[in-house]
């Protein structure tokens, strides 16, 4: 989850049965779990977990209610569900590609970028959801997603065919961190370029030339 959703920082509020905090603590996301020492002894604490994104807004937030901690013994809470608290209520939109739609003489070592307006799920970007295809067959290639630039990149396995257009699809399947998805497949054209020309001019004679 915190790749997919660019959760940086989990952070931990304890409370007691008054509502007085108690304990605080902040964990790397990409540790997964934690110890949360030094905790009073009580019963009926609560445990708020508030997820705080690579952009420093917290995004996420989930509680568990009526702990008991006991002297000298661990208490396992186990797994805490968190929901997205953010004020996102837009789909994504794909806001700008490397290649305009229609562009021809591209290069048959293209690697296509589209940009987003948002983070979006890295996890619902792959081949499934951002694809390319000529009027034959789909071509087959590497999808990843840098949630840094919002940039996701379609990269051939080989090159492309010469004077060949293909369509490139980024599909409906891709949601952003609050569960929306693109409204739309977002769809975008391009004419790779001319190849060389090859002549044989074995079966040619002096009268040819003539």
């Amino acid at each position: 989850m915190c790749v997919d959703y660019s959760i940086d920082t989990i952070n931990f509020d304890v409370h007691d049965a008054s509502n007085t905090l108690v304990a605080s603590y902040s964990f790397d996301c990409s540790a997964h779990e934690g110890l949360l020492d030094e905790v009073p002894v009580g019963s009926g604490l609560r445990l708020t977990v508030i997820g705080t994104t690579v952009s420093g807004s917290d995004d996420w937030w989930g509680e568990i209610l009526d702990i008991t901690v006991r002297a000298g013994q661990t208490t396992e809470l186990g797994t805490v569900d968190v929901s997205y608290i953010g004020d996102d209520a837009e789909p994504p939109r794909v806001v700008s590609t490397n290649l305009n739609d229609g562009a021809i003489d591209v290069s048959i070592a293209i690697a296509l970028t589209a940009t987003f307006n948002e983070d979006i799920v890295t996890g619902s970007m792959n081949s499934s959801t951002f694809r390319l295809e000529s009027a034959t067959a789909a071509v087959s290639g590497i999808v990843t997603y840098n949630p840094s630039s919002r940039i996701a990149t379609f990269t051939p396995d080989n090159n492309l065919d010469h004077f060949t257009t293909y369509t490139a699809t980024i599909t409906t399947g891709v949601e952003d961190r609050a569960g929306i998805n693109l409204a739309a497949d977002f769809t975008w054209s391009f004419t790779t370029i001319r190849g060389p020309l090859v002549w044989d001019s074995s079966n040619w004679n002096e009268a040819n030339w003539n």
